[in-house]
């Protein structure tokens, strides 16, 4: 169950899960708004922003758990997207839809804007009159819409596209 200790970890993956589902459905119905609705919340945002808190100021402990956390969520993410697309009609309409040709030609522009959104977000992390940023960072750093289109792309069998969308989840 989800007692004790574990109650945090069961609600996170209920939250991730949740996310990749509706992400996974979003993106090969081209649904902006609905993509836009797993951007908002952001389960992984805080996650990665402690994982890299910690590495700056070399707590290795802390960098490894909150890291594994967020691999381990990327990894459901992805899967259940694979999973889901098993359910998808006209899988080849989806693999050329909008929602995810956008998340599978990452380029140096991509890398800038995380690049600026992590900074942006350390920042309103460590600073509570500043917290009101963390939507917009956010949207800017959006992993589960890239996770969910690896997952997409790889049930496709379009693995350029795979890789492409796996880099943009590496670089925000």
């Amino acid at each position: 169950g989800c007692d004790g200790g574990r109650r945090r970890v069961c609600w996170f993956a209920v939250l991730v899960g949740s996310l990749a589902a509706v992400a996974a459905l979003g993106v090969p119905a081209g649904s902006r708004a609905v993509v836009i609705g797993a951007w908002l919340v952001a389960a992984l945002m805080m996650r990665s922003l402690a994982a890299a808190s910690a590495v700056l100021r070399g707590w290795t402990a802390g960098a490894l758990r909150s890291g594994g956390i967020v691999l381990v969520a990327a990894v459901a993410a992805v899967a259940l997207a694979y999973v889901l697309t098993g359910f998808v009609p006209d899988l080849p309409t989806v693999v050329a839809n909008d929602e995810v040709t956008s998340r599978t030609a990452p380029n140096l522009l991509d890398l800038a804007i995380a690049v600026a959104a992590g900074a942006a977000g350390a920042f309103a992390v460590s600073r509570s009159d500043v917290s009101a940023a963390l939507p917009g960072v956010a949207v800017a750093i959006a992993l589960v819409p890239s996770l969910a289109v690896t997952g997409v792309t790889l049930y496709a069998g379009s693995y350029e596209q795979e890789a492409d969308a796996t880099m943009l989840v590496m670089t925000n």
